[in-house]
């Protein structure tokens, strides 16, 4: 598997987090009911983002496929990248260190286009955005 170098976007640019351009929840955000537990790449308003590619983040393997039973809410379709870094990656404080394991997880998914155990790179379509 190749280690993770680098990262992208998992969508087309949608604003910046935190500030008006921002369509999506960010991470913790509080609902009104919850804190948001992550990052919603929303693009516009209503459905604009439904049927949007959504990429891979950064080199990994596709560890589990989540298909929506049609009946729970939450994540609907969604799946887990996992990932092994190149060389010590920090982001907001947090340090992940060379050869440790960490995950992307992807869900409001309208479809999948990987499967589980399959080696994918960054940037690599993994599925189309949902509702």
């Amino acid at each position: 598997m190749q280690k993770v170098d680098g990262f992208s976007q998992p969508m087309e640019f949608t604003g910046i987090p935190e500030t008006s351009s921002w369509a999506g929840y960010d991470f913790l955000q509080w609902t009104g009911s919850v804190f948001h537990p992550g990052l919603d790449y929303n693009f516009g308003a209503g459905e604009a983002d439904n049927g949007k590619p959504i990429f891979n983040i950064a080199n990994g393997i596709v560890e589990k496929c989540i298909y929506w039973d049609g009946k729970t809410t939450g994540f609907g379709n969604h799946l887990f990248t996992r990932h092994i870094a190149e060389f010590d990656i920090e982001c907001d404080g947090t340090v992940i260190k060379a050869g440790q394991k960490f995950y992307s997880h992807y869900c409001h998914l309208k479809s999948i286009n990987v499967k589980e155990g399959d080696e994918i790179e960054k940037g690599k379509m993994i599925g189309t955005c949902g509702g």
